[in-house]
């Protein structure tokens, strides 16, 4: 799926789906957020790390942040992204 964000996200959704919101597939909206960052598409970039971020908030009330090595690696990324796209809108 290199490049092909809307597949990406379909397939992190249908994971999603079937197995819940999990420390990966959070990880994996992460990674869906750097991508459409490097695609320079900053309003995608936006939106998947603002729900990068709402995804690690929900999950962070059942052990904290550090319960799981996937959701500070995904709240970095978002928080890198959302820098990123600041940055591009100047």
């Amino acid at each position: 799926m290199s490049g092909n964000l809307a597949g990406a996200e379909q397939a992190v959704r249908r994971f999603q789906q079937q197995h819940g919101v999990t420390p990966e597939s959070i990880e994996a909206f992460s990674w869906l957020a750097r991508g459409a960052a490097a695609a320079k598409k900053y309003d995608l970039a936006e939106r998947y790390s603002a729900e990068t971020a709402n995804q690690v908030q929900s999950r962070v009330g059942r052990g904290g942040l550090d319960a799981d090595p996937h959701l500070p690696t995904a709240l970095g990324a978002a928080i890198e992204v959302q820098g990123q796209v600041l940055e591009a809108k100047e």
